[in-house]
C-alpha cells in the first residue's frame, strides 16, 4: 500500500475554533487537507485560551508545531524590523522554533507546503516541495486602508503598504500557484493570483436554533470579534451616530453587539440606550436566530465578511456596507440594503431609515430573509468554494517517493 503524500501547512494563527474570518478559512483548508494528506501543522497561538484546542489539532496532523505569539516582543520585532527596511509584519510572525520545525519538516518527502497569509511566506524559503500560498486578503491594501483614516501613525502604516504589497507580489510570482478570497483582492497583489472565495456550513447555521429566551432577542445584531479595529469602529459609529436616530422611531429598539473580546469602547456603548454588548457567548447561532436584522456597517472590509454569511444562512436580512457586500457581490436589494459608509449626517439618516422600513416590515424581512438563506445555500458551500485549492494542490504535488524491490 502506497503512503499519503506529505503537505506541510503554515499559519500565522491557530485554525482552531474557526470563531474569527481568517480561522474559519485556514481551518476549512487545514480540515479539507488533513482528509486527502498527511499533514503537518506549524502555526502561532496569540490566544492563551486557544492552547485548549491544540489537542484537536494534534488527532488530524501528523506533526505539529505550535508557538506562542508574544505580543509586546513581536511589536518590538516588528518596529526593528521598519527601521532596517522590512516589514513589520513578516517580523512580527518570525518565530525560530517553527523555522527549526519547518526545516526538520523539510527534510522528509513533502510533497507540497501551504502557507496562509503573507506573513507565513518567509518560511517557505526553507522547503524545495512546490508552494501554495493563500493570501487570503491583501493585507497591503487593509494597511492602506488603516492609513487613509489618518492619525500619527498613518505614515508608518502607509510603509508598512508598500513594504507588504512588495512581498505579496515577489510570493504571488515565486509561488507554483497563490489564491486570494475575492477576485479584486487577487487583481490588487498581481495577475498570476487566483481566488476561491469563503464558504458557510448551512445545516450547522440554521433558523431552528431559535429560542424563546427573551434575553436573547433583538432587532438588530453584529457579530464579530470585538477587539478587531474595524469591527469596533463599525459598532461605535452604528451605536453613537445611527441608532439615536433608530430610537426616535422605535423607542423599545434593541441593537446586539455580539462578539468577544470587546474592547472598553465597545463595553461603554451600553450606556446608550437600547445598546446591548455581550462579549464572548457559547453558541452564536441562538442570537442570529432570535435576531431580526443583522448589520454589516464596515468602513474598512476586506475580503469575504464571514458575518454577513453566517447572517445569510440564518435567513436573516443583512443591511451591509458596500465594502462589506463587495467581497460576496451582492447588490443593493439582493438580501438587503446595501448603503455607503461615510461619516455624512446623509449616510447617518440613510440607515437608520432602512433600519426602521425593515423593522416595520415582517413581510419584508422574511422575503429577504429567505433569499439570503437560498443564495447561502445554493453558493456558499464549503465543498464548493474550496474545489480549486484542493485541485491545484492536488495539481503540484509530488508523489512520495517509492523504495525501489531489491534485485536478488
Amino acid at each position: 500500500m502506497s503512503e499519503r503524500q506529505k503537505v506541510l501547512f503554515l499559519a500565522h494563527r491557530i485554525p482552531y475554533p474557526p470563531n474569527k474570518g481568517d480561522k474559519i478559512r485556514s481551518w476549512r483548508m487545514l480540515e479539507a487537507l488533513a482528509e486527502r494528506y498527511d499533514v503537518s501543522l506549524a502555526t502561532f497561538i496569540d490566544d492563551p485560551d486557544d492552547w485548549r484546542y491544540t489537542e484537536k489539532l494534534k488527532s488530524i496532523c501528523s506533526e505539529t508545531c505550535f508557538a506562542p505569539l508574544q505580543k509586546q516582543t513581536a511589536r518590538l520585532r516588528g518596529i526593528l524590523s521598519l527601521l532596517k527596511g522590512g516589514a513589520l509584519s513578516t517580523a512580527y510572525f518570525y518565530d525560530p522554533v517553527i523555522e527549526q520545525f519547518v526545516k526538520d519538516e523539510a527534510r522528509k518527502p513533502l510533497s507540497a507546503v501551504v502557507a496562509f497569509s503573507s506573513a507565513m511566506v518567509q518560511y517557505i524559503d526553507h522547503v524545495e516541495a512546490p508552494a501554495i500560498v493563500d493570501f487570503c486578503d491583501a493585507d497591503s491594501a487593509k494597511w492602506v486602508s488603516y492609513a487613509e483614516m489618518g492619525g500619527l501613525a498613518a505614515p508608518i502604516y502607509r510603509l508598512e503598504a508598500e513594504r507588504l504589497q512588495r512581498l505579496e507580489r515577489s510570493a504571488a510570482f515565486h509561488a507554483d500557484v497563490s489564491f486570494a478570497v475575492t477576485p479584486r483582492e487577487a487583481a490588487l497583489i498581481g495577475s498570476e493570483v487566483r481566488w476561491f472565495g469563503n464558504g458557510v456550513d448551512t445545516d450547522f447555521f440554521h433558523r431552528s436554533m431559535q429560542r424563546s429566551d427573551q434575553s436573547l432577542k433583538s432587532d438588530v445584531i453584529f457579530t464579530g470579534r470585538m477587539d478587531y479595529p474595524p469591527n469596533v469602529e463599525a459598532v461605535y459609529w452604528l451605536a453613537d451616530r445611527v441608532w439615536p436616530l433608530v430610537m426616535r422611531n422605535m423607542p423599545e429598539a434593541r441593537f446586539a453587539i455580539v462578539g468577544a473580546k470587546p474592547t472598553a469602547e465597545v463595553r461603554a456603548l451600553v450606556s446608550k440606550p437600547g445598546v446591548l454588548v455581550t462579549g464572548a457567548v457559547d453558541d452564536i447561532r441562538p442570537w442570529l436566530a432570535n435576531a431580526k436584522v443583522a448589520a454589516a456597517p464596515l468602513a474598512i472590509a476586506r475580503g469575504v465578511q464571514n458575518k454577513v454569511l453566517e447572517a445569510m444562512a440564518m435567513g436573516l436580512p443583512v443591511i451591509a456596507s458596500t465594502g462589506a457586500a463587495e467581497g460576496l457581490g451582492l447588490k443593493d436589494g439582493d438580501i438587503g440594503p446595501v448603503i455607503r459608509r461615510t461619516e455624512s449626517a446623509d449616510c447617518e439618516a440613510e440607515w437608520a431609515s432602512a433600519i426602521v422600513r425593515l423593522l416595520e416590515s415582517s413581510e419584508r424581512r422574511q422575503e429577504l430573509g429567505s433569499r439570503a438563506r437560498a443564495v447561502a445555500v445554493d453558493q456558499y458551500s464549503w465543498s464548493d468554494q474550496l474545489a480549486p485549492f484542493l485541485d491545484a494542490v492536488a495539481r503540484i504535488a509530488r508523489p512520495v517517493p517509492t523504495v525501489n524491490a531489491r534485485v536478488s
